[in-house]
């Protein structure tokens, strides 16, 4: 919703809701339960994912700073503007 892909009407009435969030500023952590078609349409974006569910737990941290890094590098390439991380 807030990357403007879906719910367009919704989010126009939602104060202070200027324009949708840019995918390469989010990363979703412990995303799971998702169809495959849900699937794809996240591979295929611009946003960062930490998949989790079943097993996920042994490398958690692990795989959360590598996306963060690869993403963000070492804090030098977050503006301003700055990034939405939404766990899950």
């Amino acid at each position: 919703m807030m990357a403007g892909e879906s719910w367009k009407a919704l989010m126009a009435t939602v104060p202070g809701f200027i324009s949708p969030v840019d995918l390469k500023r989010v990363m979703h952590v412990g995303m799971r339960d998702v169809n495959q078609l849900e699937r794809g349409r996240v591979a295929a974006s611009e946003m960062g994912v930490v998949w989790g569910g079943e097993g996920s737990h042994e490398r958690f941290a692990e795989r959360l700073g590598e996306e963060m890094k690869c993403r963000f590098g070492d804090g030098d390439g977050v503006d301003e503007k700055g990034v939405l991380v939404h766990l899950e």
